[in-house]
């Protein structure tokens, strides 16, 4: 009765459009009870589910085709778009795609807006605007699943205790809930309790058997614990259940360079590159074999692995995958000495970064990084007070509550003070800084070595050490930890 009721209201306020698509979405279920689907066509609806079920099991490029099928049968499908930028190719894709839901915004129920309004936070790195939707979008959808797993999302690691709880009140409402299931995983895998997250793998693999993220998921989970022949048999599973599932073999190759089996680790990589469907996973699968050069100290094949790295990003229009390239190629420089050349393709990232349209999330990003290399640069030239400069300029814009800002500051000014040799203060900076940088880590390992703290040293040297990410800067120091952690023992 109070479909009915609604029903005939509309008929009196609403544009043919908007009407059919309400009379849609009311047969979901109950718009109180699960998010609605607003759409004026079934075909382009079913196409939306199809897609959804591919997304959830990380599947992403076939996911992208049902959702492009389902904007095209629909123009006006707002969650369409959505989905489809979610799973764009390129973030140039991706934010044009956004702009068009968040256009369509309007036409919609509150759930489907709240969602893509808050898909448009993170891209604006507003995590608080994002989390207050999805908090929105469980209070009024409480019963929903989804809605509970994309807080968690929202929530992310920074509050992982509320992310846990939203996560386990989505399986509660549904244990067969495989995303959700993941998640949890996750999330007790980076509090570092690995039984609990064992169990949720295993789970999540009996849930979907025949999928390969589950497989990837756990081979995540035995990397971190340092079984790596175990992580690798996963990682092949995965690849065995979906041939485009390319991140698997990819994740092969970074425990090979960890191990320091380069060539095994390069012909990976290189069987990986012929069977990308697009140039931004090649450029991915570039930049490590780029890296596993680095390793080996082969930086003149590094250096010209980059260039036709960088040529093909460039002619792709991936701004992203240009930055990271350029950056890979600043980072020899440095690291070898060559100040000019280091000089100079800084001077390009710069230029760069004013000329490309880049997600405020991203800019942020590559701006917090840039006072650390511009630090770095400053320190070479043995120009403090021009690095002093560089921290005060960027400390005068940054707000109290940016985090990511405030890190990168704590991290610029652990270098100064290192230098000048003041240990104390390096170590006070390193701690309010960049807790997830090998490169960090290993200077404040030194700082302590430097003081007397030979535990404290050697903590932190072992976990240099065994850190097996795939991290910019660590291929640079990765021996050297190794050397210094031997030297301790």
């Amino acid at each position: 009765m109070e479909i009915l009721h609604r029903t005939r209201k509309l008929l009196k306020t609403t544009r043919p459009y908007v009407l059919w698509a309400a009379l849609l979405s009311a047969g979901c279920g109950g718009a109180e009870t699960t998010i609605p689907i607003t759409t004026s066509s079934e075909e382009a609806r079913a196409d939306l589910i199809s897609g959804r079920a591919l997304t959830d099991n990380l599947r992403l490029l076939e996911a992208r085709e049902y959702f492009v099928l389902a904007t095209e049968k629909d123009p006006r499908f707002a969650l369409a778009f959505l989905y489809a930028a979610q799973t764009a190719t390129s973030a140039a894709e991706g934010q044009r795609l956004l702009r068009r839901a968040v256009g369509l915004a309007s036409q919609v129920s509150e759930g489907e807006r709240w969602m893509i309004l808050a898909q448009q936070a993170g891209i604006n790195d507003d995590r608080d605007r994002r989390v207050a939707l999805m908090e929105q979008l469980v209070e009024k959808y409480p019963k929903d699943k989804r809605a509970h797993w994309l807080l968690g999302l929202a929530y992310g690691n920074d509050r992982s205790a509320e992310s846990l709880a939203a996560m386990k009140k989505a399986v509660k409402l549904d244990q067969n809930y495989a995303p959700a299931v993941n998640n949890l995983g996750y999330l007790y895998f980076n509090k570092g309790e690995y039984k609990k997250s064992e169990k949720a793998f295993d789970k999540y693999i009996k849930l979907i058997p025949d999928e390969a993220n589950p497989y990837d998921s756990m081979a995540d989970l035995y990397t971190a614990m340092g079984q790596l022949e175990k992580a690798n048999e996963f990682y092949a599973q995965a690849f065995e259940r979906n041939a485009k599932f390319t991140i698997s073999l990819r994740k092969i190759a970074l425990n090979q360079l960890f191990l320091r089996q380069y060539d095994q680790a390069r012909d990976n990589l290189r069987q990986v590159l012929d069977l990308e469907e697009t140039n931004n996973d090649r450029l991915a699968d570039m930049l490590l074999i780029g890296r596993s050069y680095i390793y080996e100290g082969r930086y003149a094949e590094a250096l010209e692995l980059f260039d036709e790295g960088l040529a093909l990003a460039k002619k792709a229009n991936l701004p992203t995958r240009i930055l990271q390239m350029q950056f890979s190629k600043w980072m020899i420089h440095w690291h070898l000495g060559a100040l000019g050349e280091a000089d100079e393709m800084l001077a390009a990232i710069e230029v760069d970064l004013g000329n490309y349209d880049y997600t405020p999330a991203f800019f942020n990003y590559i701006t917090n990084g840039l006072v650390m290399v511009k630090t770095l640069m400053a320190i070479s030239h043995e120009d403090p007070d021009a690095a002093h400069q560089v921290i005060e300029d960027f400390h005068a814009d940054l707000a109290d509550d940016d985090q990511g800002g405030q890190k990168a500051y704590h991290s610029a000014m652990f270098v100064v003070a290192y230098y000048q040799g003041d240990y104390q203060a390096s170590i006070d900076h390193a701690e309010q800084g960049g807790q997830g940088s090998a490169y960090l880590f290993y200077y404040r390992a030194l700082a302590h070595r430097q003081l007397g703290q030979i535990d404290e040293a050697r903590k932190l040297l072992d976990k240099v050490a065994h850190w097996n990410k795939d991290s910019d800067l660590y291929p640079l120091i990765r021996d050297e930890a190794v050397a210094a952690l031997e030297s301790l023992q």
